[in-house]
């Protein structure tokens, strides 16, 4: 009877420490996924407060950005305003240049006929006889374009050489619209103005009378 206390005794005194070792390694497994856990835990709790921080700064970036743009649109209509005017100067220009042309082509032939004799005079050579005679043509002839372009570009507006900006028809030129009406039997308006602007009739010549 005692020999079967013993053994029943011994059975669970294995079975306690066998039960005791299962809880000790469980308890070390625990720990250890409880320090792993921790790890983890610190590694989350820095990545939050990085992205509280990215996102304040985010914040406040929007808030500047959202400051500046007024600015920004100031910028831009005052860019637009300035496109806007280089292209109307850019127009202008191009219509200056395209007026200037039948009084460059006159100028042209005129100092080439200088040439032209000043290269015979001084023993350079023959002159060349239809480079005298455009450029007297150029000199003594009526070139309604040319004389188109001296009014609108305002070299017409008193006795200096230079052109005017002035807006106002001065007594000075209205003398000379008078003359202009003389010789080509037409009044100075923007009619005539779009003509030379798209380049038609360029080579309307007219005879100036004698003594004029």
């Amino acid at each position: 009877m005692i020999d079967t206390r013993q053994q029943h005794l011994s059975s669970l005194q294995v079975q306690i420490s066998q039960i005791t070792q299962n809880l000790i390694e469980e308890n070390a497994s625990l720990k250890k996924e409880n320090d792993r856990l921790k790890s983890r835990n610190g590694k989350l709790v820095g990545m939050n407060t990085s992205l509280r921080e990215e996102n304040e700064k985010l914040k406040r970036e929007h808030t500047i950005s959202q400051s500046q743009v007024p600015k920004f649109e100031e910028e831009r209509k005052q860019l637009t305003e300035k496109m806007t005017q280089l292209k109307s100067e850019n127009s202008e220009l191009k219509e200056r240049v395209k007026l200037q042309e039948p009084l460059v082509e006159c100028a042209v032939l005129i100092r080439r006929r200088l040439f032209e004799r000043a290269k015979c005079q001084r023993g350079h050579g023959d002159a060349i006889e239809f480079i005298i005679e455009a450029g007297n043509h150029a000199a003594h002839r009526g070139d309604f374009f040319a004389d188109i372009a001296m009014f609108k570009l305002g070299y017409m507006k008193s006795s200096e050489a230079a052109a005017s900006q002035d807006e106002g028809t001065t007594e000075f030129e209205r003398t000379y619209m008078k003359v202009f009406h003389d010789l080509y039997g037409s009044s100075l308006d923007g009619r005539w103005r779009t003509i030379l602007i798209r380049g038609q009739c360029r080579n309307i010549k007219v005879e100036m009378a004698r003594g004029s």
